[in-house]
């Protein structure tokens, strides 16, 4: 609730979780919700100096948020405060601030604080956010992997977002071994047998799939070359056995044809 007071009278307007409500749009004020200022043309806040346009209507931003989906800004990219605006606030149009936080603060803050050796607590700060970051991957890796084993088709739809190597990014930190690694080396690898096949016919649209690792876009770079070069004129260079584009092109298919043999032993 937000008490506006004028020459005469005292308002009170009333807001919902989201900070929706109808009073803004009947009178000018000169802040709206947690204090921002509403512009009553666009129906929204115009939060972190203009980043982004919150609307209280639709309960969400109206452009996406660059921490997403990997970064603090969670899989959501419109979510208002992560979804959760009583705990928290959104000055700045990102992840949100815990507001329980900002309390403890004030309370920590009042009285004099002791020596704190700033080396450790920007240390601390930095572990603490690698971490956070590093278990929100975690996370979004574990319900894409959902979602693939239930819904392909909706999985494929989400790949359209991500760029060649994000997938594999997100779980480099696990190693090797980890099974969301594998999930991810085994989508790649899946993704490049289909685009090996695509790349045979002259379909080169493999830079823009997301499900690629940057190693197996590689591979197809190379094997668009072992093409190009196979179907131009001999040249003295091309006598020696490796430097044969025939002899690059025959071994990248059996290779393909090997993973492609591989994957359908697996389950």
């Amino acid at each position: 609730m937000q008490t506006v007071a004028s020459t005469t009278t005292a308002s009170h307007i009333h807001y919902n979780a989201y900070g929706y409500t109808k009073m803004l749009i009947q009178g000018p004020y000169s802040s709206g919700f947690n204090g921002e200022y509403f512009n009553i043309h666009t129906h929204g806040y115009h939060l972190g100096q203009g980043y982004r346009v919150y609307s209280p209507a639709l309960t969400r931003f109206t452009s996406p948020d660059y921490l997403s989906p990997f970064g603090r800004g969670g899989i959501n990219t419109y979510a208002y405060c992560n979804g959760d605006p009583v705990n928290r606030i959104d000055p700045h149009g990102t992840d949100g601030i815990f507001t329980r936080g900002l309390k403890w603060f004030a309370k920590a803050t009042s009285r004099k604080p002791p020596k704190i050796d700033m080396n450790l607590a920007r240390n601390n700060a930095q572990k603490a956010g690698i971490m956070y970051d590093r278990a929100l991957k975690e996370n979004v890796i574990s319900n894409l992997m959902s979602v693939s084993a239930h819904k392909p088709d909706l999985f494929d739809h989400i790949t359209k977002f991500l760029s060649p190597g994000d997938l594999k990014g997100a779980t480099r930190h696990l190693g090797p071994y980890h099974s969301m690694s594998r999930w991810t080396q085994r989508v790649s690898d899946r993704a490049y047998v289909e685009h090996h096949s695509n790349v045979l016919k002259g379909n080169l649209s493999y830079r823009t799939d997301g499900r690629l690792n940057r190693m197996a876009v590689g591979r197809l770079e190379r094997l668009e070359g072992y093409i190009l070069k196979a179907n131009r004129p001999y040249t003295l260079a091309d006598s020696q056995p490796y430097a044969c584009p025939e002899v690059q092109l025959e071994l990248s298919i059996k290779r393909a044809n090997e993973l492609r043999r591989e994957l359908q032993r697996l389950p």
